[in-house]
């Protein structure tokens, strides 16, 4: 990993940290820290910079802190994706977060296996772990907002309808002849924020897709090919960087 996650609990004063336990025991498995050693790290949604190890032990941890620079800007963009399989969510989150986007937001479609709102991967616990990963590999401090739907229905109202003004919309769609990359550059002019949606392998549902359409999402492609869920996250998210405007991000603070 490129840089170590510190979080409000490991703070001794805002000069040193010290790990215990079960999380020193998993940073020193991640870092392989040793005493003399200076490397990047992050405070969970605080200031990033560098840590000088102090001590490390396979049970405690001591650093020396110098955090003193602000976290990356967010990009203005949100992420749905009906919900996939467990292994495929963990790698959503990661990409979600290492990318810098605003929001995460897992959708159950009409085609979604109901036993993949159940999977552990949507716990608590795990979507913190995927993210402090991503967090680590990209040295950001601040996650994406992740949101989870039980039904396609109560995102529409509680978050499609409140759609951010000035917000590009896009709807991934198997088959469509027009590129992402074609669709980004021209809807996003003027925009200052974007939303993409997934849907699983097998689509969104016709309703769903009316529905997506009636808010005003621009259909979208890679062609007659069928992507796993994060491989089409993955190619369009880049995409979709790279059309958004540099302007188009936020502060973090």
């Amino acid at each position: 990993m490129n840089s170590i996650l510190l979080l409000a609990q490991d703070l001794e004063s805002p000069a040193s940290a010290t790990l215990k336990g079960d999380r020193a025991r998993a940073v020193q498995l991640r870092h392989s820290l040793k005493p003399g050693v200076r490397t990047k790290a992050a405070l969970l949604n605080g200031l990033r910079g560098h840590v000088t190890v102090i001590e490390a032990s396979p049970d405690k941890i001591s650093l020396q802190l110098e955090l003193n620079q602000p976290p990356p800007p967010r990009r203005s963009i949100d992420l749905i994706v009906a919900v996939p399989r467990p292994q495929t969510v963990k790698k959503v989150i990661s990409l979600s977060t290492i990318a810098g986007i605003r929001s995460l937001t897992f959708v159950r479609s009409e085609h979604t296996e109901k036993s993949y709102l159940s999977s552990k991967s949507l716990r608590e616990e795990e979507i913190f772990r995927q993210v402090e990963l991503g967090l680590e590999q990209a040295f950001d401090s601040v996650p994406p907002e992740i949101v989870i739907f039980d039904s396609f229905w109560s995102f529409k109202k509680e978050r499609l309808e409140s759609s951010i003004p000035g917000r590009a919309g896009f709807l991934a769609h198997a088959g469509e002849r027009s590129s992402g990359l074609q669709v980004f550059t021209a809807a996003l002019k003027g925009c200052a924020s974007a939303a993409l949606a997934i849907g699983p392998e097998s689509g969104w549902s016709l309703k769903e897709h009316e529905v997506f359409i009636e808010h005003g999402f621009h259909k979208i492609s890679l062609g007659e090919r069928i992507f796993r869920v994060e491989q089409a996250a993955a190619v369009l998210l880049g995409q979709l960087l790279l059309a958004l405007p540099r302007q188009a991000s936020e502060s973090s603070n």
